[in-house]
């Protein structure tokens, strides 16, 4: 393939994969009904720790989305 069909399938599954990132964050910053039906009831973490998973999923899709940032992303 081509270096330009390479970069642009890159940068479309990366927008994907960091789209699903934030958008399973939302519910996690949140903190509504259904990640502490999942992660509290099920899983056994404890409430608090969820808003902080949530922030980290947000922090790791903006690490991803910056092309600058290669030591982070790895």
């Amino acid at each position: 393939m081509k270096p330009k069909i390479i970069r642009i399938l890159y940068w479309i599954f990366t927008i994907l994969f960091a789209g699903f990132m934030i958008f399973s964050a939302i519910p996690d910053v949140a903190v509504t009904e259904p990640p502490i039906d999942l992660m509290h009831d099920s899983l056994g973490y404890p409430v608090y720790i969820i808003c902080f998973i949530g922030i980290a999923k947000l922090l790791g899709a903006i690490a991803i989305l910056i092309p600058g940032l290669a030591r982070i992303k790895s």
